[in-house]
């Protein structure tokens, strides 16, 4: 779905993507040598992620996607928002304003209504094949909690 999404909204050459970016970094080690930076840079497989980063000229997305909205979402994407700051890859694209998009197809209205509160673009994608997919699943699992 995310990249259905990507393609659609984030076309390049206005925009560069990346799916599943590592963020943040690890506390630097005293004088490391190359070597030792590369292992470091390995050690960040540890770190968190995001379903992805959209870098135009003017501004930095962090997207995180979800076929079901799910109540921890908006939280993750405030620590994504934040993580980013401190991601070594994404230091030169700074000084743009950086802002959450949170992508979902299935809505959860209490979940629309924190990420916005949290000040997050909220963008509902339906993908063709989702009513194919919705079939898989339970009646419950189909639709948001009852708020």
């Amino acid at each position: 779905m995310l990249s259905e999404y990507l393609a659609k909204a984030y076309a390049p050459p206005t925009w560069i993507t990346m799916t599943r970016v590592r963020l943040g970094t690890l506390p630097p080690s005293p004088a490391s040598s190359p070597d030792e930076e590369a292992e470091r840079r390995m050690m960040m497989v540890k770190n968190r992620w995001v379903d992805a980063v959209a870098i135009s000229q003017w501004d930095l997305h962090v997207i995180e996607a979800a076929i079901r909205a799910d109540l921890g979402d908006p939280s993750k994407l405030e620590l994504y928002t934040r993580l980013v700051k401190l991601t070594p890859d994404l230091q030169p694209f700074l000084n743009r304003p950086i802002k959450g998009v949170y992508v979902f197809a299935i809505e959860d209205p209490v979940v629309t209504l924190k990420m916005r509160e949290l000040g997050f673009k909220v963008v509902q994608y339906r993908p063709t094949w989702l009513p194919d997919y919705l079939k898989l699943l339970t009646p419950r699992e189909r639709q948001a909690p009852k708020t």
